[in-house]
């Protein structure tokens, strides 16, 4: 959200309210309204990329214990026969 100032800038805030102060987060003040705009765009590829890149450590996680648990399964059952 980008609101202009009185004095003429341009303030960039965050599109959600923050739950300790009940407020959006001010994400920076800009000269021009495209500066807000680009900053705003920048700002959000970023959210995105930690999100995506925070998935895919948790999925690599997973992969790797359900690995090791089927490997533990395989010998055990080797064992056995």
């Amino acid at each position: 959200m980008i609101r202009q100032l009185k004095a003429g800038h341009y303030q960039l805030y965050s599109r959600k309210v923050d739950p300790k102060i009940g407020k959006r987060r001010n994400l920076g003040t800009f000269t021009t309204r495209e500066e807000a705009v680009q900053h705003g765009r920048a700002v959000q590829f970023f959210e995105r990329r930690r999100e995506a890149w925070a998935e895919a450590i948790r999925g690599a996680c997973g992969s790797r214990r359900r690995a090791r648990f089927r490997s533990r399964d395989t010998t055990e059952r080797s064992l056995d026969v």
